[in-house]
């Protein structure tokens, strides 16, 4: 089943994603909030792809905050 990524919000520190169906149902829907960033395809993978067939599913996406913080805040400190 042909899924697409579609961002609906956009914050600093996170994005809510919905997985777009070529099909137009009225499944339920659900939000799955990722644990960590970065662990998204990783552990979530079978989740969403059981998923994904019945239901209409949103995700979170969230950034990698001391990677942001370091690269935005004058005069951070290097990690180590």
């Amino acid at each position: 089943m042909p899924i697409t990524q579609r961002a609906l919000v956009e914050k600093p520190f996170c994005r809510l994603v919905h997985l777009e169906r070529d099909t137009r149902r009225d499944d339920p829907r659900v939000l799955v909030v990722a644990p960590l960033s970065g662990h998204f395809p990783a552990l979530l993978r079978d989740l969403l792809a059981a998923l994904a067939p019945d239901h209409d599913l949103y995700v979170t996406d969230w950034a990698d905050a001391l990677a942001r913080f370091e690269r935005n805040a004058v005069g951070a400190v290097p990690p180590g």
